[in-house]
This record gives structure tokens, C-alpha cells and sequence, in this order.
């Protein structure tokens, strides 16, 4: 009985366990719908895996409204002290990068 009770809290961890974000490349859909050259989204990546990640884990753009990031991203790259150019960058990612 113990067995079972610890094999089912076991598999109850890993099922509720949190799942690391994806956080998509950048790709022609991206490009195509935001109008954005590819090297402003692919700068806009980087920062936003490096720098974002420094303090936290990283946030799926899917996982937050519209609305939320363009909050959240100001705010966030005053914060880090990420200039001006580079929180457009990562902004224009994060837009193209929304599936939904």
C-alpha cells in the first residue's frame, strides 16, 4: 500500500509539475505578421532569453494578453536597465511571437 501511495504522489508531482516555456524562434510567419525585419525579432529574442532570464523564468509570449505585455515589458526593462531600442525589439518579439 505505501508503494502505491508513493508512486501515485510521484506521478501527481511530475503531472502538476511547472513545464518549461517555449519560446519560439523566429520564423516568416513572425516576420510576415508583424511587418518586423528579421534581425529587430531575433535581436528582440536574445534579449528577451538573456535578460529576461536573468531574474526569472521565462514566460511563454502565449501565457500573458496583449494588454498584460505591454505592461509588463516597460516596466520589466526599466527594471534591468535594458535601453530604449532593445525593449522595442523585445516587445515586436514578443507581439509576433503570440499565437493567439
Amino acid at each position: 500500500m505505501k508503494k502505491w501511495l508513493i508512486g501515485g504522489w510521484m506521478a501527481m508531482m511530475v503531472a502538476c509539475a511547472p513545464k518549461p516555456a517555449t519560446i519560439p524562434e523566429v520564423d516568416a510567419a513572425m516576420i510576415s505578421k508583424s511587418g518586423t525585419s528579421i534581425e529587430t525579432l531575433q535581436h528582440g529574442r536574445r534579449v528577451f532569453v538573456s535578460q529576461c532570464g536573468r531574474c526569472h523564468e521565462l514566460i511563454a509570449p502565449d501565457a500573458v494578453k496583449t494588454s498584460d505585455w505591454k505592461l509588463l515589458i516597460p516596466g520589466m526593462c526599466w527594471n534591468a536597465g535594458i535601453s530604449k531600442a532593445d525593449e522595442a525589439a523585445v516587445m515586436a518579439y514578443v507581439m509576433a511571437a503570440k499565437t493567439r
